[in-house]
């Protein structure tokens, strides 16, 4: 036990005091009782004095114990405050995020309600542009079909004896086409002009089969890194694909087939050339051999722009089923997303309580103020740590994909 100053005044008081009896027993001279009774009456000052500066600092460090006490504790009720106010502010952001995830799910299940039950809805519309797709496909592959069949044998064969008989009668009237023959030659050439016009025309195709095999190789790309989800589209494009390369193959036969034309032509043009006069009769018929001639080639142009027009259809019509596909793939990512940071955000909250609760295990700590010092410096952590949780967790991609009515593709 450790004596302070003013215990030690007293008990040297006391001794002086007990001294005197003691003194007068042993009948001691009186200038030592009287030593002695001085001795006493000073250490009784003394013992009062330490005793009263004792008492005043005792209560000053009392004061300020409890002054830290108050302090303390005055911070640990606003540390509390602001976590229930911070665990009501998470909970709510957790109730948002809820909602938000009902919200989309109850969009894509009207969505898909609408879509079997309204002709009108999106779903159906797909499946309708599929099935046009599928017809357009059919009767591109008809055409050209007809046209290697029909174009091939028939056109071929009638244009050639066509040309014969119009070569042999030109050659029995040579002498009679001498003043028609520089005309004639004039309606050759700008035929020769039409006909490399339709081969341009064939080469713009050819551009455009490249382009939708382009195409349909990176819808094929798409649909494998879609997954499971993505084979039917994926069988789609390679049909594409195929439809592709048959209208490139059923291009080139038209443009060997011009190309034969042309070549019929300058052999005319160039017997023509040397012919010299004929009757009218039979420059009426040569003309009209070459007006029919003139007809094929510009029923053979006009097929091939319809061809033409028919493949930008088909672009069109695979562009928008793309998108359509891959919005609807990206759905499912979208609820994923937000299905995690809603289990971050959980996971947080947890963390938080379960901090909340650890930091008033603190039994074994009999110091009150090192005890609540300790809580505070806790609490603040965490609040710290919860902000910052929180300002990691916000659901910026799903107001995002909201506000902006799209979302990012993969």
């Amino acid at each position: 036990m450790r004596l302070r100053a003013d215990d030690l005044a007293s008990l040297a008081a006391l001794l002086s005091c007990a001294s005197i009896p003691v003194w007068h027993m042993l009948r001691a001279p009186s200038w030592a009782m009287s030593l002695a009774a001085v001795l006493a009456a000073l250490a009784i000052c003394a013992a009062l004095v330490l005793s009263f500066k004792a008492r005043n600092r005792a209560r000053e460090a009392a004061s300020a114990n409890h002054r830290r006490i108050n302090d303390s504790v005055r911070r640990y009720d606003e540390l509390c405050a602001a976590i229930a106010g911070n665990s009501g502010v998470q909970y709510a952001t957790l109730g948002k995020s809820l909602d938000r995830v009902r919200e989309i799910v109850a969009n894509a299940v009207q969505d898909l309600r609408e879509g079997l039950s309204d002709e009108g809805s999106p779903a159906h519309k797909s499946g309708s542009q599929k099935r046009a797709l599928r017809g357009l496909v059919d009767e591109l592959v008809t055409l050209a079909s007809e046209e290697m069949l029909t174009g091939q044998e028939s056109g071929k064969r009638n244009f050639a004896g066509e040309a014969k008989a119009a070569i042999h009668k030109f050659v029995e009237t040579v002498e009679y086409l001498k003043t028609s023959g520089q005309h004639i030659s004039t309606r050759f050439d700008a035929m020769r002009t039409n006909v490399e016009a339709v081969n341009g025309m064939i080469g713009e195709v050819g551009q455009i089969n490249k382009q939708t095999e382009l195409l349909a190789l990176n819808a094929a790309i798409e649909s494998a890194r879609a997954g499971e989800a993505g084979r039917g589209f994926a069988v789609v494009a390679d049909e594409v694909r195929k439809l592709a390369q048959r209208t490139e193959k059923f291009s080139e036969q038209i443009s060997g087939r011009l190309q034969g034309i042309q070549e019929i032509i300058d052999e005319v043009g160039a017997v023509v050339a040397v012919t010299s006069s004929t009757d009218i009769a039979h420059v009426r018929e040569s003309e009209s051999h070459v007006i029919a001639m003139t007809d094929e080639i510009s029923e053979r142009a006009a097929r091939a722009r319809m061809h033409s027009e028919r493949i930008n259809d088909i672009s069109e019509s695979i562009r928008a089923i793309i998108m359509q596909d891959i919005l609807s793939l990206q759905f499912e990512d979208l609820v994923s997303q937000l299905l995690d940071r809603l289990h971050d955000h959980t996971d947080s909250m947890s963390r938080f309580s379960a901090g909340f609760f650890d930091l008033h295990r603190d039994s074994e700590e009999r110091d009150g103020v090192t005890r609540i010092t300790r809580r505070n410096q806790l609490l603040q952590t965490l609040l710290e740590d919860a902000q910052q949780a929180r300002g990691a967790n916000r659901l910026d991609i799903a107001e995002s994909a909201q506000k902006n009515g799209s979302i990012e593709l993969f």
